[in-house]
């Protein structure tokens, strides 16, 4: 298993390269988020930077389970919250009993038992390997996602 270190390392790398390849240097860690990890399609950078900033906010608040302190705080969380946890990125990666509201992070389970949560991207590269169709446990996916969070917090 990944450590969220490395998955950190793993998704500047990824950045730099997408920059250079796609984005040109003015591509953002949000705008690079955005596209490659939580699979918006915009083509718009500012719209882009909006849906990863406040998707890192709905990640935050569901890895801290402190969803119903986000959702508190105003209507605008609220609404962003829900739209975020309706999303194929949140959708497949989360579980709650008998409100959405407090959702946590869980691998899909049916009759079969757990299966992995996905994450399909062409723009997250280990080395010179490109990631494609990534599987993670709900353990692994937890500390992918603090890795996600602290990429979006660096400047």
């Amino acid at each position: 298993m990944k450590t969220s270190g490395e998955w950190l390392d793993i998704l500047e790398h990824s950045w730099r390269e997408a920059m250079e390849t796609h984005g040109g240097p003015e591509q953002t860690r949000d705008e690079f988020l955005s596209m490659h990890v939580f699979g918006f399609t915009t083509y718009d950078g500012d719209q882009d930077a909006t849906l990863a900033a406040r998707a890192v906010d709905v990640c935050r608040a569901i890895s801290a389970k402190a969803t119903y302190e986000y959702i508190n705080r105003s209507q605008e969380d609220y609404t962003w919250y829900l739209v975020m946890c309706n999303m194929p990125f949140f959708s497949q990666a989360i579980s709650w009993g008998t409100s959405i509201r407090g959702a946590w992070w869980s691998a899909p389970y049916d009759s079969r038992g757990h299966r992995p949560i996905k994450l399909d991207s062409c723009g997250i590269y280990d080395g010179d390997e490109q990631l494609l169709g990534l599987e993670f446990t709900t353990a692994e996916w937890e500390v992918f996602i603090e890795a996600v969070i602290d990429f979006a917090s660096a400047t």
